[in-house]
Formats: structure tokens, C-alpha cells, sequence
């Protein structure tokens, strides 16, 4: 009897008599495996198949593709024929999830974190070039060390032709206050990134403690994918029409007036031209989102 096991972390399905070594989308130990309700005699194998989620990359087995990819949430029908026997093409970027420490390998970040599910703008470019042992560890402690500086956590809005979008961001800041400008920095090829560098305008809404369930949407599915702002409630901004969402604290209108390409990411230094109060709370901080966000 051929057995089915799924990784805890991610939810790939193994179909075998035994789990894997280690889950080939995460990375966990197979002895961390739990076996599932389905069991396949010898003869169903013969129509077992691999199945690849062309907006994450999934691999799962089975005759059909699942309904529901475990990983971003596509359906079905982003699913394709997938065979081993094909080499993929080599990469030679690595990829670092800032929250968890996922690593990951490819031309771009992954659209969300298999590990912790945050967003591909919570990726960082690993350094390309040979790294001795003592380098990474370095490398390592001072980033350790750069997690005390005193980010915030915000929701950066847009709207084009109609459409509204947003995405988690933590890198917002003033940086002049005559005349009253800000920067932020996102993922170059994020949803948002690219409409803000079509419209020119954007929208900062600063999360308080009590908006953690803002965070997963927000910052855990890609908006090539998903609408982010479906279900959630908001109204445009009286000066760039771009979304506010009430349920935060406050909510800055910008406009872009620089942009400055950083290589996987984009930097916009932008005029505040509007803005409004929500609600009272205290701000979140990056600090207080590692302590307190869901554990996996």
C-alpha cells in the first residue's frame, strides 16, 4: 500500500511508501512529515503524475492538479505538466527572506515566503560571489544587529485606471519637512511598484497594533494574482484617489517626484500632499511584528 504524506510547513503531498528525505518546496525534514488520510495501491501509480504552479513554482503529485495551489492560491488551471526529466535553467541569484531566513534560488524572489508567507518585497538579493563561512556569519550579526532599528510597518496604496491595490512595506519614513517630503522603498516587480511608477502617486497608511490582520493579506499573496483590497473596507483619497483604509491610523497622500532603481527594489522620494486621522493606537513596529506575528 503506497502512502500519502504532506509537509507541515508548506503542505507539498509525497506519494510513496515512504516520505522524503527533506519537503522539495521548503526544505523541512521528512521526519517532521504527517501521513495522510489517502493510500494507493501499486497499480495507481502508474497514473500518478507531477504538477508545477507557474505563479510559484509548487510541485505536487497526483493524476490531476489540486484545486487550490497550498502555497499562493492559485486554481487548477494555472497548473502544468510537470517532468523531471527537464532541466530547469540555471539561476544564479539566491534570494533571503528577511522575516524568517528562508532561502531561496531564482531570477526573481518567490511571490510569497514558503516558510513564514510574507510577500516578495520582504526578500533581500543574497550578494552574488563566493562567501567564505566567517563572511556569512559576519554578514548574519550585523543584520541581527540592523533588527533593532526602529522600522515601521505600513500599507502603501495605488490606483490606475480604476483599479486599487496595495501592499505591506516597511520602509517609510520622512525625510524632509520644508517642503514635507517622504521615501519608501518596495519590490521593483511588485504590483504596486508598478502602478505607482505609471501614476505617480501613492498612499502611506500607518498600521497600529490592532491592524496584525491587515499584515497576511496584505503582505502574503501576490497582486498578479489576487485583489488584496477585495472584502477589505477603504475610500479614495480626496487628492490622489488612492485608497485609505479607515481601520488604520492615519492615512499620507503622496506624490512621486523622484524614483531611484536600487536594483531588486525601487526607492520613491515623494511630496506629502494630503492626509487624515483614523484612529487613535499605537504605531507597529517591525521589532513588535517578529514578536507578536503567528507562529507557523
Amino acid at each position: 500500500m503506497i502512502k500519502e504524506w504532506i509537509c507541515p510547513v508548506c503542505g507539498y503531498v509525497h506519494i510513496g511508501e515512504n516520505p522524503p528525505e527533506k519537503c522539495p518546496v521548503c526544505g523541512v525534514s521528512g521526519d517532521l512529515f504527517n501521513e495522510g488520510e489517502a493510500k494507493y495501491e501499486q497499480d495507481d501509480l502508474v497514473e500518478m503524475k507531477q504538477w508545477r504552479c507557474t505563479v510559484c513554482g509548487y510541485i505536487a503529485e497526483g493524476p490531476e492538479p489540486p484545486e487550490i495551489c497550498p502555497i499562493c492560491g492559485v486554481g487548477a488551471d494555472m497548473f502544468e505538466l510537470y517532468s523531471e526529466s527537464i532541466e530547469p535553467a540555471p539561476t544564479t541569484k539566491k534570494w533571503r527572506c528577511t522575516v524568517c531566513g528562508y532561502i531561496a534560488e531564482g531570477d526573481e524572489p518567490p511571490e510569497i515566503c514558503p516558510i513564514c508567507g510574507v510577500g516578495a518585497d520582504m526578500f533581500e538579493l543574497i550578494e552574488e560571489g563566493p562567501m567564505t563561512p566567517m563572511d556569512q556569519e559576519e554578514k548574519d550579526r550585523l543584520q541581527t544587529l540592523l533588527f533593532n532599528c526602529q522600522y515601521g510597518l505600513y500599507i502603501m496604496t495605488a490606483r490606475e485606471a480604476q483599479f486599487d491595490h496595495g501592499m505591506v512595506c516597511n520602509t517609510f519614513l520622512q525625510v524632509t519637512d520644508s517642503p514635507l517630503r517622504a521615501s519608501f522603498c518596495i519590490n521593483k516587480g511588485g504590483k504596486t511598484a508598478q502602478m505607482i511608477s505609471q501614476t505617480k502617486v501613492a498612499c502611506c497608511n500607518i498600521l497600529s497594533q490592532d491592524n496584525m490582520d491587515l499584515i497576511p493579506k496584505f503582505g502574503s499573496y501576490s497582486g498578479h494574482v489576487i485583489n488584496k483590497l477585495e472584502g477589505i473596507e477603504y475610500e479614495p483619497g480626496e487628492v490622489t484617489g488612492c485608497p485609505e483604509l479607515p481601520n488604520t491610523l492615519v492615512s499620507i497622500e503622496l506624490e512621486v517626484e523622484q524614483e531611484v532603481d536600487l536594483g531588486t527594489h525601487k526607492m520613491f522620494i515623494a511630496r506629502v500632499v494630503g492626509g487624515k486621522k483614523h484612529n487613535d493606537g499605537t504605531p507597529i513596529t517591525y521589532a513588535w511584528y517578529r514578536e507578536h506575528r503567528p507562529k507557523k
